[in-house]
C-alpha cells in the first residue's frame, strides 16, 4: 500500500548516505581550516567548525531515520510517514546550517524526497472494505 512512499524514502536515504559522506569530508576540511584560523585568534573559524559538526550530525541522523522510515513503510506502518517528515526536517536543518561549512546543498534532494514521501504516507486513506 505504501510502495511509492517506501521507494521515495529509500532513495532519499541512499542519497542522504552519500551526501553524509561528502559532507563529512568537506566538513573535516573546512573544520580543520576553521580550527587553524581560530588558533590564530579569528573568531569566525570556531563558528565554521561548530556549523560543520552540527550539519554532519544532523545529516547522519537524517539518513538513519530515512532508512527506518522506509522499513516501517514496507511493513505497512503509517508511522514511517512521520519518521520521513522528521528526517526531512533534520535534513533541512543540516542543509541550512552546513550550506557553507559542510557543503549542505547535497541534502536538498533528500529534503524533497523525505517530505514528499512523508506527506504522501500521512495523507493516504485506508482502503474501504467492500460491503457484504
Amino acid at each position: 500500500m505504501y510502495k511509492t512512499e517506501r521507494v521515495l524514502s529509500l532513495v532519499g536515504a541512499i542519497i542522504g548516505a552519500v551526501a553524509f559522506f561528502w559532507m563529512l569530508i568537506f566538513g573535516l576540511i573546512v573544520g580543520t581550516l576553521g580550527a587553524i584560523a581560530a588558533s590564530y585568534g579569528d573568531s569566525t573559524g570556531a563558528g565554521l567548525l561548530v556549523a560543520a559538526i552540527i550539519a554532519v550530525v544532523f545529516s547522519l541522523v537524517s539518513f538513519i531515520l530515512g532508512f527506518i522510515s522506509s522499513s516501517k513503510l514496507k511493513k505497512e506502518d503509517k508511522k514511517g510517514g512521520i519518521l520521513a517528515i522528521v528526517a526531512g526536517g533534520l535534513a533541512l536543518i543540516a542543509c541550512i546550517v552546513g550550506f557553507v561549512a559542510a557543503a549542505g546543498w547535497f541534502m536538498i534532494p533528500c529534503v524533497v524526497l523525505y517530505l514528499i514521501a512523508g506527506i504522501m504516507a500521512m495523507t493516504k486513506k485506508a482502503p474501504v472494505a467492500p460491503a457484504e
